[in-house]
């Protein structure tokens, strides 16, 4: 085991039981290629695939608990934009893993760091189970997924406003009906009003929340009255 490797152990919170699924997974299928009887597919290409797998089922359930009251768009939305690879290349820059991938000439591009993101994890679910791949993808996303609140819920309500200014009508009203539930658990219903007295309502346990989903129903009623 190198120095190396132990320190990519302790910036992930993970101490591997059987390091060659570690270094499997920093090792890119280049240098697989000068091998005698090399076949075209390597433990880090295997490790990708399946990790691939663990990765979105974590992260469609942990969206699926924190948003029990979104709709499956909305929660798509959010799902695409954590698991996409600009976003694998980020988790992998976050702990240096581009640091510890071996290729055969010494480059290590944003695609190869995205790869071995999935290698990692996958690597993490055959030493500890999928209870260690999860407590991995819920530490190294956990910040992203808060900041998808603020960004990719944007998308319904500017969907909705452009949707409005391209049939030349005006732009949509929001009003909050009323908010229930205790301090720690606040429902909030939101409706929204636009083209005509066209309106919609939702619930969330958060006002902005409520206004995406009212805004996702209404666009969806415009244009299928449309």
């Amino acid at each position: 085991m190198t120095s190396l490797n132990i320190s990519l152990q302790e910036k992930i919170s993970y101490k591997f039981t059987a390091i060659n699924n570690l270094e499997q997974a920093l090792r890119h299928p280049s240098l697989d290629h000068k091998k005698k009887g090399y076949c075209g597919v390597s433990p880090y290409e295997r490790l990708e695939f399946l990790g691939d797998r663990v990765l979105g089922l974590v992260i469609a359930e942990v969206l699926f608990e924190k948003y029990p009251n979104e709709s499956e768009g909305l929660l798509a939305k959010r799902f695409s934009s954590l698991v996409r690879k600009e976003m694998l290349a980020n988790i992998a820059g976050d702990v240096d893993l581009p640091d510890y991938i071996q290729t055969a000439d010494g480059i290590v591009t944003k695609s190869m760091s995205a790869d071995a993101c999935e290698a990692l994890i996958a690597a993490v679910y055959l030493d500890g189970g999928f209870s260690a791949a999860k407590t991995l993808v819920r530490k190294l996303w956990a910040s992203y997924i808060e900041r998808s609140e603020v960004t990719e819920l944007q998308d319904a309500k500017s969907e909705l406003q452009e949707y409005l200014q391209s049939q030349s009508k005006k732009l949509p009203l929001y009003k909050l009906i009323k908010k229930t539930g205790l301090d720690h658990d606040p429902h909030f219903l939101v409706e929204v009003s636009a083209a005509d007295s066209y309106t919609e309502s939702a619930t969330a346990a958060t006002k902005k929340q409520a206004e995406q989903l009212a805004a996702d129903k209404l666009l969806k009623r415009l244009k299928n009255d449309t």
